[in-house]
């Protein structure tokens, strides 16, 4: 079942095709697409598919030695227009930080009502063998950085169990008198 959860089942059958190919040293690129024979079916209505053929998949991955990157998109198999666009840059020594985009069109899915446009930015540093440090944010960069959520995290830990101690926050720029979290 492609559909998440149980309130609409896939209803169709289909035929999925790609490429794949990996690049000696510098990543891996795959690209695919799907012919659904039933182009009326469940899961094609909530990805706004009106024919058989659906958009393009496309996927690129590429690590050296501390700092991976990847990269996965949704283009309109009809005009390569892109519906969504992921990046994610990792960088694991010698601290863990990750950065990641997203963007989602207004047309890329059935229930969206207007574009997308975020930014994730996590950091954790160890800095005892029982004890690390975390910071976590997510930028709403499509509406004003509304809302604009954030966590500064202590972690204690053993072999068999952690203790976090959290400081989250959520705050609205939308003017509305909207009470931060």
């Amino acid at each position: 079942n492609r559909l998440f959860g149980n309130s609409l089942i896939d209803n169709s059958t289909r035929f999925i095709y790609g490429l794949e190919n990996d690049f000696q040293k510098v990543g891996t690129f795959k690209i695919g697409q799907m012919y659904d024979f039933n182009k009326n079916s469940n899961y094609l209505n909530e990805i706004n598919q009106s024919g058989n053929l659906s958009d393009y998949a496309i996927e690129f991955s590429s690590g050296i030695k501390n700092v991976d990157f990847y990269m996965n998109s949704r283009l309109s198999h009809k005009t390569l227009a892109k519906k969504e666009m992921n990046y994610s840059l990792s960088i694991s020594n010698p601290v863990s930080l990750v950065l990641s985009y997203s963007e989602t069109n207004d047309s890329a899915f059935k229930r969206s009502t207007k574009d997308s446009k975020s930014l994730n930015i996590s950091f954790e540093e160890k800095i005892k063998d029982n004890f690390k440090i975390a910071y976590s944010t997510n930028l709403d960069l499509k509406n004003n950085y509304s809302p604009y959520y954030e966590s500064y995290t202590l972690s204690l830990f053993d072999g068999c169990s952690q203790l976090d101690l959290s400081y989250i926050t959520s705050n609205y720029s939308d003017n509305l008198n909207t009470k931060p979290n």
